[in-house]
């Protein structure tokens, strides 16, 4: 009896005979990828930045409310009024927990984080295309500009692209969506980098 053939199994591509035509696709691939990577972090990271937002408000608001309430449920309790008001002490006790909830509440609900990124996709966008990167490296190699001063493009590339990506990159260590753009930044950096050198050799 004929044993069947999973229709799910696809065909293996052979890896290109010509490293460069290889590199070249890799190249291609790696620019379309970081965006879609780009929008996948932002998204993750500014619904986190959301949550410590609330977090933040939340317990803020509840320890100064809190202390509030504690002065004016005394007040209802022993049923304090101007003439009946307790005297130094209870002035002192009131100033306490007064005070508690302004040191302790206050402070986290100033400087709060920015929930909305200021920076995203469009920035790949942008400087790729400022620097003929859309297409990978074809556009800077057909314009016949030399392999060093091509070098010094993807260089110059690397620095700005990573600042201007800043508010994605500086979250790498803690959420796993910004590591990955991390390591598609560095996977299409060294691509080029191999790539130009071994158009290097060949010249």
């Amino acid at each position: 009896m004929l044993i069947g053939i999973s229709k799910d199994v696809r065909p293996i591509r052979r890896a290109h005979l010509d490293p460069k035509q290889h590199l070249d696709d890799q190249i291609e691939y790696l620019v379309a990828e970081v965006p879609i990577k780009i929008s996948d972090a932002v998204k993750v990271i500014e619904n986190i930045q959301q949550f410590k937002i609330f977090k933040r408000v939340a317990q803020g608001w509840s320890i100064v409310v809190g202390s509030w309430l504690e002065i004016f449920s005394d007040i209802l309790i022993f049923n304090r009024t101007k003439n009946h008001f307790g005297g130094m002490t209870t002035i002192y006790n009131y100033g306490v927990k007064g005070f508690y909830g302004v040191g302790f509440g206050f402070p986290l609900l100033l400087g709060l984080p920015e929930s909305d990124l200021d920076c995203n996709e469009e920035d790949f966008y942008l400087l790729t295309s400022k620097y003929r990167l859309a297409n990978g490296l074809k556009d800077l190699m057909a314009s016949g500009i030399p392999v060093p001063a091509i070098q010094s493009v993807i260089s110059e590339f690397e620095i700005i692209i990573r600042a201007q990506l800043g508010c994605i990159l500086e979250f790498d260590g803690e959420i796993p969506e910004a590591a990955d753009v991390t390591f598609i930044l560095d996977d299409l950096i060294t691509a080029m980098q191999l790539r130009l050198g071994i158009e290097d050799e060949g010249e």
